[in-house]
């Protein structure tokens, strides 16, 4: 079987340089499969620089299996496994956290509307701050002035986003003044198939994530990509009922579904408690609610770039304070700003702190220019 392997002139000048080289893994077939090409191909180049493993683990949200699969394809290609982390808590504390911020924003009156927890596929922030990130930190400590190639196993079969993507990328996270160090991303594995995939497991004789026995991807226990199909999956295996629970928790008390496509809570209802099965009942009540009072907030005032551009009148500052007085007992938040006056005067502090005059929205009309007062 023919199979190619993505590169650049650029990518083979710093392979014949001896570049550092690290791979990323996260226990899935594609991070084994660009694992062995790789360490083949550098060997076949006669590549004697630094080459590692490199893990991220996000703690809760993790499969049992992802870091023995990860170590025992390091041992397999005798290279060194690095593990990394997220120094303020795992993938479960960031979804918390961004939790509590976002309460907080809303009772301060930063934002009009009420901020979800969950990552989303447009917003992926457990990739960026919980992998990307850390991996590139440690790459840069530890290569110091060299310029570093980061290997991820992505396929452009993968999805329509992928299939736009080239073998080389300047990685701006490994770009360190301090650490004299610059690098790109090589996805040397993109033109390959899922057939091709799995085909190299059985010639190498490397069994495949055990999650792959009801999944058809391996990443999180619960992923914001994941399909109904997948995460009705995840909830067979015992080792992730404790987060299922903790995950429809924050369901319950944000009042978001974790995905668009539906409420984790709904797919296994056996794994929750009465409680729980009742406090998901109320939530979506109230997720209703929520979005109905929300629908009222006039669209010039919801969130743009360069938040607030518009002072609201008095009587869009009584509809705000009325829609953050119901929405505050809705999900019992202690809000400030709940009547006209202190509205405006909010919206006027932000604005003058971000240096804009306070105007009003009349349209397509001539903006009429307010004082500070």
């Amino acid at each position: 079987m023919m199979r190619t392997i993505s590169t650049t002139p650029h990518i083979d000048e710093l392979i014949a340089a001896n570049a550092p080289i690290a791979i990323g893994v996260s226990g899935g077939k594609d991070g084994d499969t660009a694992g062995f090409v790789v360490t083949e191909e550098l060997d076949r180049r006669g590549h004697t620089g630094p080459r590692i493993l490199i893990h991220a683990d996000l703690g809760r949200v993790e499969w049992d299996a992802s870091l023995p699969q990860c170590q025992r394809l390091a041992d397999r290609l005798g290279l060194e496994l690095v593990v990394v982390r997220r120094t303020k808590g795992d993938m479960m504390d960031r979804w918390l956290q961004r939790w509590q911020d976002n309460v907080q924003r809303y009772i301060h009156l930063e934002c009009v509307k009420v901020i979800l927890p969950w990552s989303t596929a447009s917003m992926r922030f457990c990739t960026s701050e919980l992998k990307t990130s850390v991996i590139c930190a440690e790459l840069v400590r530890r290569f110091p002035n060299t310029t570093i190639l980061s290997v991820a196993g992505i396929r452009r079969e993968e999805s329509a986003a992928r299939a736009k993507a080239q073998p080389q990328k300047l990685q701006k996270k490994l770009i360190s003044t301090t650490h004299n160090t610059t690098g790109y991303t090589w996805l040397p594995i993109l033109d390959w198939t899922l057939d091709e995939v799995r085909a190299l497991h059985g010639e190498r004789n490397f069994p495949m994530h055990t999650t792959y026995q009801t999944n058809s991807r391996v990443s999180c226990r619960y992923c914001i990509l994941a399909s109904q199909a997948d995460l009705l999956a995840s909830t067979t295996w015992d080792e992730t009922h404790p987060l299922y629970r903790e995950m429809v928790d924050l369901e319950i008390r944000s009042t978001f579904a974790f995905q668009d496509a539906g409420w984790l809570g709904d797919l296994a209802p056996q794994l929750l408690s009465v409680q729980q099965q009742a406090g998901l009942a109320d939530a979506k009540r109230r997720a209703a609610e929520r979005m109905r009072l929300e629908a009222e907030i006039p669209q010039h005032l919801l969130y743009e770039k360069q938040w607030p551009r518009y002072l609201p009148t008095h009587a869009e500052a009584q509809q705000l304070a009325r829609i953050r007085q119901q929405i505050g007992a809705l999900l019992d938040l202690p809000v400030l700003y709940t009547d006209a006056a202190s509205v405006r005067a909010r919206f006027r502090e932000l604005m003058q702190a971000a240096g804009r005059a306070p105007v009003e929205y009349e349209g397509m009309a001539t903006l009429r220019q307010l004082a500070f007062v």
